[in-house]
């Protein structure tokens, strides 16, 4: 007798969208976010909803792609590379400490 068919899921520790988890901890703001506080942040909420964070390496074009897409302004300079006019929700922000 065949065995039944049986669904598998493709990864069972999905990665957490980066657009949704960003919707839950950025907000539009007079500062700017430095993209490794960012990833941090979103790292934290990740764990917290039960996800993996994507990978570092990965992370930045996912958030250009998020940015562009919402019209936020990314700056690099010497010292690191921005995301402007957003804040850390304090929730967030709490969550890098």
């Amino acid at each position: 007798m065949a065995s039944k068919p049986r669904l598998i899921a493709s990864q069972p520790n999905p990665a957490g969208s980066v657009a949704q988890v960003m919707a839950d901890i950025l907000a539009p703001g007079r500062g700017r976010v430095e993209i490794a506080a960012l990833y941090a942040a979103y790292s934290k909420a990740c764990a917290a909803r039960g996800k993996r964070p994507v990978a570092a390496s990965d992370f930045p074009a996912a958030l250009a792609a998020l940015c562009n897409t919402l019209k936020i302004k990314i700056e690099a300079t010497d010292t690191g590379v921005y995301l402007l006019k957003v804040k850390l929700l304090a929730a967030a922000a709490s969550a890098r400490a």
